[in-house]
């Protein structure tokens, strides 16, 4: 899922230039992110491996931390764009 996920940043980053390289780089990092959770629970399903590192904090991390780092980029480019107060 990494390869696939820096794959993708890369690609996005050449669409992007510089100034959407956070949004390129949220979104490869999401997709990873995403993608190791669901083997958690997919590990949890199908191999019953409820073990402190499968079914613990990382696999909530791994589900929940896209998310915030989704809600700062919305962040980011609201407080880009409000006027500068003088």
């Amino acid at each position: 899922m990494w390869d696939v996920a820096m794959g993708i940043v890369g690609l996005l980053c050449l669409k992007f230039k510089s100034e959407g390289y956070w949004t390129a780089t949220i979104i490869g990092t999401g997709i990873f992110l995403i993608g190791a959770g669901l083997g958690h629970v997919y590990e949890m399903v199908a191999n019953g491996n409820f073990a402190p590192n499968n079914a613990g904090a990382v696999m909530y991390i791994d589900l929940f931390y896209p998310l915030v780092l989704a809600g700062l980029l919305v962040w980011l480019h609201r407080h880009r764009s409000e006027p500068v107060p003088q």
